[in-house]
């Protein structure tokens, strides 16, 4: 049988989490990356006792390495790694540098039978991840995409 694997990258505040156990059981494997240390610290922090889920305080991005982060200056879901970005109240002044991965290369570290829910709601990098995985094949091994969710 294969295993479920939810990639997800934009933790927020966890809705996502868990509205993956809700559909999927409490069986499924899950991935989350959220690159806000803040949100990241918390949800490590509630999920900790459950071993199907891992958080990392990461970005997804298209390489792994270090990324500048751009935070929202409210309480807001809108920081950003693109400080052009209009939306969300983020400031080019408040940012980090957080490690990033490369999503193409961490999908494909699963089994080719896994499958594989991707969900990306990472405030304007989707464009880049996913000409990313469509230019190096990774997109077929997704075999749900859920996008700004």
């Amino acid at each position: 049988m294969k295993n479920k694997i939810f990639i997800d990258c934009g933790a927020h505040c966890g809705e996502s989490i868990l509205e993956a156990k809700r559909r999927f059981g409490n069986d499924i494997k899950i991935y989350s990356f959220e690159a806000n240390t803040n949100l990241a610290n918390a949800l490590i922090e509630h999920f900790k006792n459950d071993s199907n889920i891992k958080i990392e305080n990461k970005a997804a991005w298209i390489e792994d390495s270090f990324i500048e982060f751009y935070l929202s200056t409210s309480w807001s879901d809108g920081s950003s790694v693109y400080k052009e970005k209009n939306s969300g109240g983020i400031s080019e002044n408040v940012l980090l540098k957080v490690p990033c991965i490369d999503l193409s290369l961490f999908i494909n570290s699963f089994d080719k039978d896994d499958y594989i829910i991707l969900k990306l709601d990472v405030e304007g990098a989707e464009y880049e991840i996913l000409n990313k995985m469509i230019n190096d094949g990774t997109i077929k091994r997704v075999n749900e995409l859920q996008i700004g969710r």
